[in-house]
């Protein structure tokens, strides 16, 4: 995957003191942890929330053990395991409360995070490594990460499970892996819908244009096994065809770019209207000094989306130029990482589209990471193979501090208006009833 004429990324030098990055991997985890903890109670409490935690309490309890999750955004049920993730989070954390399970979340999460930096540091070959140490970075801070990382909704534990099928994809030459990536692979799609076309994305990608390079029998007995804990859902769901009731998908969508459109505005954190809605603009005039807007928030947007369309619009001009290169870069042949970070723009996103199901920003969480490489490899990449650019890295921790800043904004907002009634966020747990 990494041929030896073709240049790439240089790893930090080795010349920059380790403490200097030592600092940096502080900060990120410190800028992660203060993201995640504080304000425990400002969590969002909807109706998929409350569902959630009653069947946390109940389960196996008061009712009977649920062999399917909750109705997804295609209006079919999901497999049981969406649910039984976080039953096992409360029955082992002796977790009575919203905000307990929320935390269980947050911590979830946060460990996710520690294991992408270990992933970048053990897993991943020396010159790649600095592309996912960005990517663990923006994991910490991106408003969007934040916003959905604090949620008690099953898309909100993608994190830790992306990582291990990551770590294993990267070894699937090994039959141990290949058999890990598997069965990986089937409970991802059982945690969140999503989840399947992730998966199915990447082994498409990898069976067109690096079959060799995987051990496709240890894969499919992993995929087989662990397949069996949705054998429930299998026949609910040949039940719901045979009445004629298939999930909910319309060709219109064939043309929603909204997959591509999210993935290219994500890492740049410009999607906050979707948990804030009507309280977006509101939201902009923050933070208030006495009674008076100070318009900090629409101040970090417009940075943002400056920064934003002059990344994206240089990264056309140098894909452009270097349009020679472009069946190397389309594929990711140049390295390992482009290799994955391409299987999911492409793979993943063609499939997502080509399924016909409605466009949902939550279907991105599970690739994160991988949004994440995209942006550090346009940054730092002067050319489609890999030329480090100049200022590159000065550039990607601008935009990190604007990303904090924002994100902390987006929490303080939160907390003093208790919630955000006008958009998805709602009212905060706090208000809830479960706690003073």
């Amino acid at each position: 995957m990494e041929p030896a004429q073709v240049r790439v990324l240089a790893a930090p030098s080795p010349r920059r003191p380790a403490v200097a990055v030592w600092a940096a991997l502080v900060a990120v985890l410190a800028a992660a942890i203060l993201l995640r903890l504080i304000f425990p109670g400002d969590i969002e409490f909807n109706n998929d929330q409350l569902w959630l935690f009653n069947l946390t309490q109940q389960a196996g309890r008061g009712m009977p053990w649920p062999w399917l999750g909750l109705p997804s955004s295609a209006q079919v049920a999901a497999p049981g395991l969406s649910v039984w993730t976080f039953v096992a989070m409360a029955r082992l954390g002796g977790i009575h409360t919203p905000i307990g399970l929320g935390l269980a979340v947050k911590l979830l999460n946060l460990v996710a995070i520690v294991l992408l930096i270990g992933f970048a540091y053990f897993v991943v070959e020396a010159p790649q490594r600095e592309l996912w140490l960005w990517a663990a970075a923006f994991e910490a801070v991106n408003p969007v990460c934040v916003w959905l990382e604090r949620k008690i909704w099953q898309p909100s534990i993608f994190p830790i499970f992306t990582v291990v099928f990551l770590a294993l994809w990267w070894r699937r030459a090994r039959p141990r892996a290949a058999f890990g990536w598997g069965l990986m692979g089937a409970l991802l799609g059982q945690v969140q819908g999503s989840g399947f076309f992730f998966a199915a994305g990447l082994a498409l990608w990898a069976w067109l244009f690096d079959r060799r390079n995987a051990q496709w029998r240890a894969w499919l007995c992993g995929s087989i096994i662990g397949a069996l804990p949705m054998v429930p859902w299998i026949i609910y769901m040949a039940r719901e065809l045979g009445r004629g009731q298939a999930p909910h998908s319309r060709w219109i969508n064939l043309l929603d770019p909204r997959f591509y459109t999210a993935w290219f505005s994500l890492p740049f954190g410009l999607n906050l209207h979707d948990p804030l809605g009507r309280d977006f603009y509101s939201f902009l005039r923050y933070p208030l000094i006495g009674q008076m807007p100070s318009y900090g928030a629409a101040l970090l947007h417009l940075m943002l989306l400056a920064i934003g369309c002059w990344i994206l619009g240089r990264g056309a001009i140098r894909l452009w130029q270097d349009r020679g290169s472009w069946r190397t870069f389309i594929v990711g042949r140049e390295s390992q990482t482009a290799f994955t970070q391409q299987a999911a723009l492409l793979g993943f996103g063609g499939l997502m589209t080509l399924s016909g199901l409605p466009g949902h920003i939550h279907y991105l969480v599970i690739a994160f990471p991988l949004i994440f490489v995209w942006l550090a490899r346009t940054v730092l990449h002067d050319t489609a193979l890999s030329v480090l650019a100049p200022g590159g890295r000065q550039k990607l921790a601008l935009l990190w501090v604007v990303e904090f800043l924002l994100s902390l904004m987006f929490l303080l907002f939160i907390h003093q208006n208790h919630g955000a009634p006008g958009g998805d966020f709602g009212v905060v747990c706090r208000n809830c009833g479960f706690i003073n």
